[in-house]
């Protein structure tokens, strides 16, 4: 199995998962036009996806889904909440948390969060016994999200935010609030109180997504998770909002 993503963070998100002849996009949250260029500098073709499986309706992660899948006739799995939210979708495939989808040798878990979406869900991928836990837009890691993630391979985590950058910039308190909350994102803290939860510790296998371009910082990330990695943290990816990440392999 191989990951990579085409952009993460407030203006688009889309993850690709790979194995075999098959490629699932978690996410298709650039406009169309978008979406093609970047699955071309991915090295693949929008034939070449297997299926889009949606974590909720928000714009940045759902912005080409509707195009993508009319043109292409590609199955779009989501919630039903998700799937009230949006209509429209032709090709839409209700799932529910918990249900297992397949695809070739991989199988796609759907997992609830706590997001001020319809009925959000992140996703675990397993291949071949490796599982690789995807988990962006959660305001806090609930239960279910700490046993679902538990024992992964590798992961593609949010750290949204840092406090006192949060709290320092110019966004409205109603909006500070709402991204602190328990319907938000993770902070650097939180993420890092994940990592710690989860037992995870492999810097190497880390991908850290949905960096605010205006509350947070690389170096505050690198800062802070240095308590759990020490020096080895600099072996930890950044997802760019611009330009995504390069496949990785998870053998």
């Amino acid at each position: 199995m191989r990951y990579a993503s085409l952009g993460s963070g407030s203006k688009g998100n889309a993850t690709l998962v790979e194995s075999g002849d098959s490629c699932v996009m978690i996410d298709c949250g650039f406009n169309h036009k978008q979406t093609v260029s970047r699955l071309q500098q991915a090295g693949k073709t929008a034939e070449d996806i297997t299926a889009i499986c949606l974590t909720h309706e928000h714009g940045d992660h759902v912005a080409g889904a509707k195009l993508f899948s009319k043109r292409y006739g590609t199955p779009v799995y989501m919630t039903k909440g998700t799937a009230e939210a949006l209509k429209d979708i032709a090709t839409q495939v209700l799932i529910e948390a918990g249900e297992v989808l397949c695809f070739g040798e991989m199988a796609l878990t759907g997992v609830a969060v706590s997001h001020d979406a319809r009925e959000p869900c992140q996703y675990v991928v397993e291949e071949k016994g490796k599982r690789l836990g995807v988990l962006t837009d959660i305001g806090f890691a609930c239960e279910a999200v700490l046993k679902a993630y538990q024992g992964c391979d590798a992961l593609i985590l949010e750290a949204n935010y840092d406090d006192a950058l949060l709290e320092e910039g110019y966004y409205p308190e109603s909006v500070k609030a709402r991204i602190a909350g328990d319907g938000g994102h993770l902070s650097n803290e939180q993420s890092l109180g994940l990592l710690k939860a989860l037992g995870f510790n492999k810097p190497h296998a880390l991908s850290i997504a949905h960096v605010s371009e205006k509350n947070n910082c690389r170096e505050a990330i690198i800062s802070l998770f240095r308590q759990h990695f020490g020096e080895d943290v600099e072996k930890m990816d950044f997802i760019c909002q611009q330009n995504g990440m390069q496949w990785r392999t998870l053998a």
